[in-house]
């Protein structure tokens, strides 16, 4: 098992004021208005994971990339945005925040131009497994995801397929501004073969790093959830029981000396192998 690490996604239910003034801004949402994200930059989509190139294509210089970061169309059909085709398909990533179920919409679809064009849209932990969370209406659309999904999953990956419905000239199928998830986390990289010895679940002495991080838990007052990772090193089964024990005795820690509060820690995380 030379690959298995763990990854801490601490859910920000609150956040101090001073952290929140600083981040919370609006964006253009391509319509003349503006859209409010309290978490800033941070909340939109980080990485083109794929786009699937359909007849007719995109114009050039109006692809996938367009859709990464923040909203920017202003109009005057300037080569901020992605058109995606006549049924294309694009897949993104977040890498710095993630998407999660918090009360009312959780996922933005921010599509310019005045055409009505529609997408569906799907969800997924792996980029493998995908969960429909329905269609927008078009223009700016948001999504709740509640009732797809349980309150502790957590989602990097978003697909969005344009529907085949019409074809739209110029700018053949939807035409996508930004994608941006609503809710904040922290994400921190544990280094398992620092914290564990190979093959073992007992911590080591190196543990500093895990009670800087429970002081960090307890100021942001959030949900942690902690994911495991494996490579294909060893057998499935071995791999995830090593993951899971690994993970309890991090969260055991968390809780009986870095004086977490019990409730706020999960540990139904995803697994995958790479």
């Amino acid at each position: 098992m030379k690959n298995l690490k763990l990854l801490l996604t601490v859910i920000a239910l609150t956040i101090t004021s001073f952290v929140y003034s600083q981040i919370r801004r609006t964006y253009p949402d391509g319509h003349g208005g503006r859209i409010f994200f309290p978490f800033g930059d941070i909340s939109f989509a980080d990485e083109v994971v794929s786009f699937k190139v359909v007849n007719p294509a995109p114009i050039e210089g109006y692809g996938p990339k367009n859709v990464i970061g923040v909203p920017d169309y202003v109009g005057n059909y300037d080569k901020s945005y992605c058109t995606l085709g006549y049924g294309g398909e694009l897949i993104v990533k977040f890498t710095d925040n993630i998407l999660y179920d918090i009360d009312g919409p959780d996922l933005f679809i921010l599509e310019i131009g005045p055409k009505i064009e529609l997408v569906d849209v799907y969800i997924s932990k792996n980029g493998d497994e995908w969960i429909s969370v329905g269609r927008t209406g078009g223009g700016v659309s948001s999504i709740d995801i509640a009732e797809h999904v349980n309150k502790t999953d957590i989602f990097r990956y978003i697909k969005i397929v344009d529907i085949k419905n019409s074809k739209s000239g110029r700018w053949p199928g939807a035409d996508v501004d930004a994608i941006g998830a609503i809710g904040l986390s922290l994400n921190f990289q544990l280094n398992s073969s620092v914290l564990f010895n190979t093959g073992e679940v007992t911590l080591g002495d190196n543990t500093s790093e895990l009670y800087e991080i429970a002081d960090k838990i307890k100021e942001t007052n959030g949900l942690t959830v902690i994911e495991g990772y494996t490579d294909n090193v060893g057998s499935a089964e071995s791999n995830l029981k090593l993951s899971e024990e690994r993970a309890n005795a991090i969260k055991n820690i968390f809780i009986n000396k870095g004086n977490v509060n019990a409730e706020m820690i999960e540990t139904g995380f995803t697994l995958t192998t790479h």
